[in-house]
């Protein structure tokens, strides 16, 4: 049995046990550590929700190409109701959790790796 034949473990006697959870809102940078998390349509609340791209190219950026993403720390804050970023040598950021249409930037196109996606800026202070 493998972790990645569902219908070998659904029929298999043996334990499983997550032993970690994590989310990543912003993908490429640090997880948030989660002892228990909602479940979306797409998966874990909030996981890889947003994504840094280039403004030029209109491709998503990762740790491949800019190993330096590794050092944001990300944060939910539910009483702000904020994504909140932090690296060294720069500014914090606040951004909105649930923002409206009305605070986001036109939508764009985006290249995730083959797919084309649509994208909106998270405000002037994103950029």
């Amino acid at each position: 049995m493998t972790a990645c034949d569902p219908a070998s473990a659904a029929s298999s006697s043996d334990d499983w046990t997550v032993s970690a959870l994590y989310t990543y809102p912003i993908k490429s940078c640090q997880p948030i550590p989660l002892t228990s998390s909602p479940i979306s349509a797409t998966g874990l609340l909030y996981d890889r929700l947003w994504m840094l791209t280039d403004a030029h190219t209109g491709r998503f950026i990762t740790q491949r190409q800019v190993p330096r993403l590794a050092l944001i720390k990300v944060a939910i804050n539910p009483d702000s109701n904020t994504l909140e970023l932090s690296a060294p040598s720069s500014p914090a950021l606040r951004l909105p959790l649930n923002p409206q249409t009305t605070d986001l930037g036109a939508q764009y196109k985006v290249r995730v790796w083959y797919d084309d996606v649509y994208g909106r800026c998270c405000g002037e202070a994103a950029q």
